[in-house]
C-alpha cells in the first residue's frame, strides 16, 4: 500500500518545506507536533509521534487517511514500552512527553 503523497508536508523545521515524497513523511502541520510514517514490510507502517515542545506534553494524533488507508483498522504497537494497545480505526492519538518520542507499529487488522 503506498501512500497518498500529495498533500503531505516533508517539513525540516528550519525553512525547508515540500511536498510529496515516500519516507520519512511529516503529516501533520502543528509547530511542535510531528507524525513521521513510512511503509515497512508486509503491509505495515511505521509511526513516529514526535513532541519538540520543551515544557509541555502533547497528544498526538495519526490519522490512518494520511495513509491512504481510510476507514482501515490498525493493531497499533507501541515498540518502546512493548505493549500492544488495541486495534484502532481512522486514527490513533497518544499523549507524548516533552521533546520526546513514542515509536508505532501498524498492522491492518486483515492480516491479524
Amino acid at each position: 500500500m503506498a501512500a497518498d503523497t500529495s498533500g503531505i508536508r516533508n517539513d525540516d523545521k528550519v525553512g525547508g518545506t515540500t511536498f510529496g515524497g515516500n519516507f520519512c513523511l511529516d503529516i501533520v502541520d502543528d509547530s511542535d507536533a510531528e507524525v513521521w510514517a513510512g511503509p515497512i514490510a508486509g503491509g505495515k507502517w511505521a509511526i513516529a509521534l514526535l513532541n519538540r515542545d520543551s515544557g509541555a506534553n502533547a497528544t498526538i494524533t495519526a490519522d490512518f487517511s494520511l495513509l491512504n488507508a481510510t476507514g482501515k483498522s490498525f493493531a497499533v504497537r507501541d515498540v518502546w514500552s512493548s505493549a500492544d494497545v488495541g486495534v484502532h480505526t481512522g486514527s490513533y492519538s497518544s499523549t507524548v512527553m516533552p521533546q520526546a518520542v513514542t515509536y508505532l507499529i501498524l498492522t491492518p487488522s486483515s492480516l491479524l
